[in-house]
């Protein structure tokens, strides 16, 4: 979990929460993979417990029998956090501190607290520790907090992204019974990192990254390796993202025709491609939400393994941004402004400006929740939308008629 907000290769400014592979190896660097620490967990009534979701990932729990709060299980975070404000409001105590938390844009001071308990429904996980960071958007709008190493390395998670739940088993009796194909880990002390491809003709190794609310990226020394850019399309390049540290580097969007995990591929695939230089690119990439929801994913890091078994229906490749306003939300979660504009695209030519705000959409509130694109923007191409911008002191209307830019 890079612990970022990065465009949501659908459109927005998409959360790429990644804790950042570096920040996993600074904490548990004296670990080997496969010699993780002794459990503390508890499953009230059998081997397993299930608990809703949204996102996929996104899901309410207990913590120090307060809350609930919402958190994301994120597969790409080498420690927990959460927002201070919730450390504040919980009164953890203090374990140490302060420590560097390597992030996008750059490293962030942070302490480590201690929680008695987080329950997950009929899960409960002991002694606790969460690292203090501002997840990338405002108090109130959004999770507060996420998990992943510390809980993957004690029990079997399966993502079931169709249904919206997720289920931890304990891994003593985990006996794997889905139709998924298994794929061996990676030796990395605290990320799932699996063998991919793209295209067929460049191999690496790929970070799997659940808290990624977006598809693929792709790092710069890869790109450059592969001569990436030389084989895919490209038209749209930029800083499009930010993180707790500061902004992403820059890079380009395009289409990649199929991106294998292993054997198991997907087409069509939104990519963000990197061409600068990142403190957490060790790795080919980083695989997300996008492509993760095509399958239920079963993450069994006990046993060095993560299963997928393909959804039926979600085969359908992503829709990328239809206006070509990239949108965040403000620091009062409330308004869209904009901070990207790409050139040619409808919003370009009917006028819109980075640093306009979006005050209603067809005359009504957007409704874009936290990290996620616009759902008006993702109509169908030749669709007509109406616009009341606030540009400065000035509101006016502009009428965008939506088309595939990618």
């Amino acid at each position: 979990m890079k612990l970022t907000q990065v465009m949501n290769l659908t459109g927005a400014m998409r959360l790429k929460i990644a804790l950042l592979l570096c920040l996993g190896c600074s904490v548990y660097a004296e670990q080997s993979f496969g010699q993780e620490g002794l459990s503390d967990f508890q499953l009230d009534s059998s081997d397993h417990a299930i608990v809703s979701t949204t996102n996929g990932v996104v899901f309410e729990a207990m913590i120090n029998g307060k809350g609930p709060f919402q958190l994301i299980f994120d597969t790409g975070a080498g420690v927990s956090i959460l927002n201070p404000a919730v450390i504040a409001q919980l009164g953890l105590p203090a374990e140490n501190g302060p420590v560097a938390v390597p992030a996008m844009g750059g490293p962030v001071d942070s302490k480590a607290y201690r929680a008695g308990e987080v329950r997950i429904g009929d899960l409960a996980l002991h002694h606790q520790t969460f690292y203090s960071v501002q997840l990338p958007w405002p108090d109130g709008t959004g999770p507060v907090g996420a998990v992943g190493y510390e809980v993957m390395r004690q029990l079997v998670v399966t993502v079931n992204y169709a249904r919206q739940r997720l289920t931890f088993f304990d891994p003593v009796s985990f006996v794997y019974r889905g139709r998924g194909i298994k794929i061996s880990l990676e030796s990395d002390p605290t990320q799932v990192v699996v063998k991919g491809s793209i295209g067929g003709w460049a191999q690496g190794d790929f970070v799997i990254d659940t808290g990624d609310f977006g598809s693929f990226d792709i790092n710069q020394w890869f790109v450059k390796k592969f001569a990436v850019l030389d084989h895919v399309p490209h038209r749209y390049h930029g800083v499009f993202g930010r993180g707790a540290g500061g902004d992403s580097p820059p890079g380009w969007i395009a289409r990649i025709k199929t991106v294998c995990i292993e054997k198991s591929c997907v087409h069509h695939v939104i990519t963000y491609l990197s061409d600068g230089q990142a403190s957490w690119d060790q790795h080919s990439g980083t695989i997300g939400e996008d492509i993760l929801k095509r399958f239920t994913v079963t993450v069994d890091w006990p046993h060095h393994a993560l299963y997928l078994e393909r959804s039926a229906g979600r085969a359908r490749p992503e829709v990328f941004n239809r206006s070509g306003i990239i949108n965040d939300f403000d620091d009062s979660g409330k308004d869209l402004k904009v901070v990207a504009v790409l050139p040619g695209s409808p919003g370009d030519k009917a006028g819109v400006k980075v640093g306009d705000r979006i005050e209603l959409i067809d005359n009504r509130p957007p409704v874009a929740p936290w990290g996620r694109e616009e759902p008006a923007f993702l109509m169908p191409s030749g669709t007509a939308v109406l616009l009341t911008i606030e540009r400065g002191h000035l509101v006016q209307q502009l009428k965008i008629r939506l088309k595939n830019l990618l």
